[in-house]
């Protein structure tokens, strides 16, 4: 083999590993990009344990977005949402039936669309598929629990 064919296909060697360490990142967290698709990851405080989250990616022209959590109460007595914030919306509120922000105990509180739910008001940005969106719920006995949830798709 000449020199300069052997040169070309050590250079194009080079060039393909570099593109292929360019493009995928060692883990996720050195991504620069959206969680793409990211899973919620539980949290929990005292006996209060938020098992899964997302919201809703907004359609044009939407003014609202809309979120649902699943939140377990391990413990023997029952506990209360007392407050919803996120730094994304200028008001964020539980809306559903009078007893929406009510966990008993032993029990489970599962958001849906056509009943208790998350709404975010006048929102700084529209929701996108692939984002995260912050949020903090806070319980009348496990207090304050930050979460982090995934944009999904409408």
């Amino acid at each position: 083999m000449t020199e300069p064919a052997s040169a070309m296909r050590t250079a194009s060697a080079l060039l393909a590993g570099l593109v292929l360490l360019t493009a995928v990142p060692a883990s996720a967290d050195d991504s620069p990009l959206p969680a793409m698709g990211s899973a919620f990851r539980p949290v929990e405080a005292g006996a209060i344990r938020v098992e899964s989250g997302s919201v809703t990616a907004m359609r044009q022209g939407e003014e609202e977005g809309r979120g649902l959590l699943t939140i377990a109460n391990r413990g023997t007595t029952p506990d209360r949402i007392t407050s919803v914030s996120s730094p994304s919306a200028a008001e964020t509120r539980l809306v559903g039936p009078e007893d929406a922000a009510e966990i008993p105990a032993q029990g489970r509180l599962t958001m849906r669309t056509d009943g208790a739910h998350l709404v975010f008001s006048h929102v700084a940005e529209p929701f996108r598929a692939g984002g995260e969106i912050a949020v903090t719920v806070t319980f009348e006995t496990a207090g304050p629990i930050g979460l982090r949830l995934p944009v999904v798709g409408n």
